[in-house]
């Protein structure tokens, strides 16, 4: 099997707030991950319940390869590891959820993938508190699926091959991987794939309907744009060499990641639709070379068909209502700001396909009681207990949430935490 290189460098852009600190780094080159030499600054506290170490890494991968990582949990008190998310395809923690966690020290192992370049932000959070670690993944990737696709193209019909797209995995997940520019997947440019290969043959394998848009139909979806559904030359097993052996069979998926080597088999680096795998075919019926194709921003998109697969999402937004308003009466200042800022029109800034549960956490405010969210970032979004203070004055508010739980690096990675509170500074 040939995996194609490409020869540019993608890097993604360091806020100039972490320069000075990712300078030292860079200049470490090791295929092995590399904790930063000098203590980190942090601009927002760690709850005291969570703490992670170490809070920032830097890893180094050839394109396509995988390395696990291990960062450091301690918890004052016996509680669940609920999630760990970097909001990122090729940053995948390595532990089933729920786990009971004992108090004390714990260890939680994290995949990395050769995949996108850039600054990741793992969040973990436990019933306990929440906490983040920043991973800086240095690859030279896959290059955009634009140049991929193009490339591919011309090898092919300079050499009479036929192109197949083989998707492995798509996990019921319609949009793509995060909002940022180097995000990953999305049904909307697997559909587009058709126009982008004229004849070639489009392959769903693996999981379809399944996951958090079990209800989205992406199959049938897919299918209306040329995509064949789970063909029967295209085998999933964990026992490839039996598969092989089998008559008409065009290639096989391994998911046990066997050691052998035949170019019939697709080892999948990412599930989700991130990547697809082009498989050009000789007149033969055999498979001359792989190629892997980001399915990133660079392709075009049919964004109609996100219309066909509404995700099933869980929580409930009340556009009318807003926490904000019975806050104005007693802190008449700090409303008129909140009211000018882009806090108070959050929630209409995310895109009609944007609008699920990934996202509207951060464009939303809790209601008391409740729940079903308000609409845009309000009080109640970053003051915890506005009700018990709002039922009695005298009693305080809990404190300002962690402004980096959503201005993360990956959706927001030139936050600067104090330039930013000046343009929003309320008072007390």
């Amino acid at each position: 099997m040939k995996i194609s290189q490409l020869t540019s460098l993608c890097w993604w852009v360091i806020p100039a707030v972490m320069v000075g600190v990712l300078g030292l780094v860079a200049a470490q080159e090791s295929p092995t991950p590399v904790a930063l030499p000098v203590p980190i600054t942090q601009t927002d506290p760690v709850p005291a319940q969570l703490t992670v170490e170490p809070t920032m890494l830097r890893v180094d991968l050839e394109a396509g390869a995988e390395t696990t990582i291990e960062v450091r949990l301690h918890i004052a008190e016996p509680t669940t590891f609920v999630s760990a998310d970097a909001g990122c395809l090729c940053v995948r923690p390595e532990l089933p959820l729920p786990t009971a966690l004992a108090a004390g020290w714990s260890t939680l192992r994290v995949r990395i993938a050769g995949v996108l370049p850039g600054i990741k932000t793992l969040t973990i959070r436990t019933a306990a508190g929440s906490a983040t670690a920043t991973i800086q993944v240095v690859t030279p990737g896959f290059g955009d699926g634009a140049a991929v696709a193009a490339e591919t193209v011309r090898i092919a019909q300079a050499a009479g091959w036929k192109i197949v797209v083989v998707v492995h995995d798509l996990l019921g997940s319609a949009k793509n991987c995060g909002c940022s520019t180097g995000s990953l997947g999305g049904i909307d440019h697997l559909a587009a794939l058709a126009d982008v290969f004229p004849g070639a043959r489009l392959v769903l394998t693996g999981a379809v309907e399944a996951g958090e848009n079990q209800d989205s139909h992406l199959g049938a979806a897919l299918a209306k744009h040329g995509w064949e559904i789970h063909p029967p030359d295209v085998v999933i097993t964990d026992q490839p060499l039996t598969a092989l052996a089998l008559p008409g069979i065009l290639a096989v998926i391994d998911t046990g990641h066997t050691a052998i080597a035949n170019q019939r088999l697709v080892r999948p680096l990412l599930g989700h639709g991130a990547l697809a795998h082009l498989l050009l075919v000789t007149p033969a019926g055999m498979i001359a070379e792989q190629r892997i194709l980001p399915i990133d921003q660079t392709l075009p998109a049919i964004a109609a068909i996100l219309r066909e697969v509404v995700p099933t999402n869980r929580i409930v937004i009340d556009r009318a209502a807003h926490p904000a308003e019975s806050c104005a009466s007693c802190h008449i200042a700090a409303h008129t700001a909140w009211a000018s800022s882009a806090h108070a029109r959050a929630f209409a800034t995310l895109a009609p396909k944007d609008q699920v549960d990934a996202c509207v956490t951060c464009h939303s405010s809790p209601q008391a009681g409740t729940a079903v969210r308000a609409a845009d970032v309000g009080c109640t979004a970053c003051h915890g207990g506005a009700a018990a203070h709002a039922a009695a004055p005298a009693t305080p508010t809990t404190g300002v949430t962690n402004c980096r739980s959503c201005h993360d690096a990956q959706h927001h990675p030139a936050f600067d935490r104090e330039a930013a509170w000046l343009r929003i500074s309320h008072g007390r």
